[in-house]
């Protein structure tokens, strides 16, 4: 089954960090950048992903007709909604299958500062 991993370009603070059967956040595991990273060089663009990146992981299985660049609004709407400093870009979106990256997105995101500590 594959999962969309919404990407964020600040951590998410260890606090809002969790998991169920399905949903989770976490720190982007090392596999996971590796596999990303590895997609993006197959497509002759050089991402380097921090290895304190969050990611928020969704079963693709629950955004049935929702394209990258939706999922990855829906997703900094909830982070605004679930966290005290408000806007958490999503820099990159990427589909995994197992342990294999098989699309992936590159946003942009011009501020220039990490948002305020989530109390």
């Amino acid at each position: 089954m594959s999962d969309l991993l919404a990407l964020t370009q600040f951590a998410v603070p260890s606090s809002l960090h969790g998991a169920d059967a399905e949903y989770s956040i976490h720190t982007l595991s090392d596999s996971e950048r590796l596999s990303i990273e590895d997609h993006f060089f197959s497509k002759a663009q050089k991402v380097s992903l921090d290895a304190a990146t969050t990611a928020v992981v969704v079963p693709q299985s629950q955004t049935t007709g929702c394209d990258l660049e939706d999922f990855a609004v829906l997703i900094e709407f909830a982070l605004g909604v679930l966290s005290l400093s408000g806007f958490q870009p999503v820099i990159t979106v990427a589909v995994l299958n197992g342990s294999k990256c098989t699309n992936a997105i590159q946003r942009s995101y011009d501020g220039k500062q990490a948002p305020p500590n989530v109390s």
